[in-house]
């Protein structure tokens, strides 16, 4: 029944077990400031809530093990790189909040992937994951609720995918941005003006998969309205 809440760092050593499967919960729940990391065992279920941080290896390398379920509600923060990435075990892993990735820049290639988490099940999906892995790159988060990997692709130009009106609600529909990046949308009713001088329509944030919805009022008075995309 006891209580490491007011510890802002747990940190565990290799060969370090903390055992929490005598609490009646058998959780170990991460209260919002709190980090754990390290690269030792967990005997137990760990729930991170909002605020609170997950650090296999803290400040290094390492493989960070719980023995049984992992909820991630708050950042988890990872080291990639050219052949070796940080690691943590469980036997579910359920993703949420941020994904924090430490790594030299214009280290990463599309093409790289990194197995970051190694479970039997997977569910849900981060919220975002930062910093950008590089120019013209994106992450590709769609096998980390398979296997655990997170992938580099290349990514391609945003661009308005798709315009339909629907009464007086006009909606802009769009790919290719940065996953979970910002975007506005530029309009003028006149083609030749200089891009420049367009005004902004709209904004919003990419999905974390680089898609984007966006909905704005139609006006039947003006004989025509361009858009054009633009990032952020």
């Amino acid at each position: 029944t006891g209580s490491i809440s007011n510890s802002s760092l747990i940190g565990l050593s290799p060969g370090t077990t903390l055992d929490v499967s005598g609490r009646s919960d058998k959780t170990l729940t991460l209260a919002s400031g709190q980090t754990l990391g390290g690269s030792g065992l967990v005997k137990g279920t760990v729930l991170a809530s909002s605020g609170a941080t997950v650090s296999p290896g803290i400040s290094g390398l390492g493989t960070l093990t719980v023995t049984n379920a992992v909820t991630l509600q708050g950042t988890t923060a990872m080291y990639v790189g050219a052949g070796y990435n940080n690691l943590l075990n469980a036997t579910n892993i359920t993703y949420g909040g941020n994904l924090v990735l430490t790594f030299t820049p214009g280290t990463l290639a599309a093409g790289n992937s990194f197995k970051l988490f190694n479970a039997g099940t997977y569910s849900n999906q981060f919220a975002s994951v930062t910093p950008a892995p590089g120019s013209g790159l994106a992450w590709d988060q769609s096998q980390l609720a398979v296997n655990g990997t997170l992938r580099v692709i290349q990514s391609t130009p945003p661009h308005i995918s798709g315009v339909s009106v629907s009464g007086s609600t006009l909606t802009i529909n769009g790919t290719g941005g940065t996953p979970s990046g910002s975007y506005h949308i530029h309009s003028t009713t006149n083609v030749m003006t200089a891009l420049t001088n367009w005004s902004v329509f709209g904004s919003g944030s990419f999905d974390t998969n680089g898609n984007f919805s966006f909905s704005g009022s139609v006006n039947y008075a003006e004989p025509a309205r361009f858009f054009i995309l633009v990032e952020p």
